[in-house]
């Protein structure tokens, strides 16, 4: 039995057109890059946690609304709209660190608040160690894209072991040094922030981010246009979606199947 002529499933904004076809018109991802809004929020979060760290104040709820909201938050919404974008690097660390800056600030408010529930020396450790892990991951995938990201995610690594040793043995000096690298990373944080947003503006390089390799997500993950080879099976060649879950494809072609 003959395929029927086109089946379009919507899922999630998605759009997958299955067709026997000639010519294809595809139209680009045209929504606004998410990334400077919530680097501006997590680079003043973490440029104050650091200050923090120092014993220059307290944590107190300036710090714990900022965890919630302008790190938190806020990334997960960076982290929905870099998953329509189709790049899996935005999506993964929007999403992860969203999840650890509002876990981060619920430990430490409970912390303060309910101290029969407190998380303190070796379980606040883990807690810092294992993410510490995980942005050694994560620095090794951005060893593909720009160097500020390279900083950015060295830094933070070196932060979250220094403060994990703090917090095992009770040491002072590790977390002051942990409090200066927070810094060094809620700075190059704003930079990144500041120079996707100047850059995107002026339409030129305002503040150099380094070289940009190309991410590359899996083609696993991306929607398929299949030509048909005419028989009526619907086998046929497979054509990547040109550039991400966004892009809409439509076939204007009403002509009857080629012969195989």
């Amino acid at each position: 039995m003959h395929m029927p002529a086109c089946i379009i499933p919507l899922l999630f904004g998605s759009i997958i057109v299955q067709k026997n076809i000639q010519n294809i018109t595809s139209m680009k991802d045209i929504t606004a890059k998410p990334g400077p809004f919530a680097l501006f929020g997590v680079g003043i979060t973490a440029l104050l946690l650091g200050v923090e760290g120092t014993g220059l104040f307290p944590f107190n709820t300036m710090l714990f609304a900022l965890c919630i909201f302008s790190a938190g938050i806020s990334q997960l919404i960076a982290g929905y709209m870099e998953w329509r974008r189709n790049s899996l690097f935005g999506t993964t660390t929007s999403l992860g660190y969203g999840f650890f800056f509002i876990s981060l600030g619920t430990l430490k408010l409970l912390n303060k608040t309910v101290p029969a529930m407190a998380t303190e020396g070796i379980a606040m450790a883990a807690f810092l160690a294992g993410w510490g892990l995980i942005t050694v991951v994560v620095f090794i995938a951005a060893l593909r894209r720009n160097r500020v990201n390279r900083i950015i995610f060295a830094s933070l690594a070196s932060l979250l072991f220094l403060m994990a040793v703090k917090d095992a043995t009770g040491l002072g000096g590790f977390g002051l040094l942990g409090g200066i690298m927070g810094i060094v990373t809620g700075i190059a944080v704003l930079y990144n922030g500041s120079a996707e947003f100047l850059n995107a503006i002026y339409g030129r390089v305002m503040l150099p981010l380094g070289e940009v390799v190309t991410e590359k997500d899996s083609a696993a993950v991306k929607p398929v246009i299949v030509r048909s080879n005419g028989n009526g099976n619907g086998h046929g060649d497979a054509l990547p979606e040109p550039l991400g879950v966004i892009e809409v494809l439509a076939s204007f072609d009403n002509q009857p199947n080629a012969e195989a």
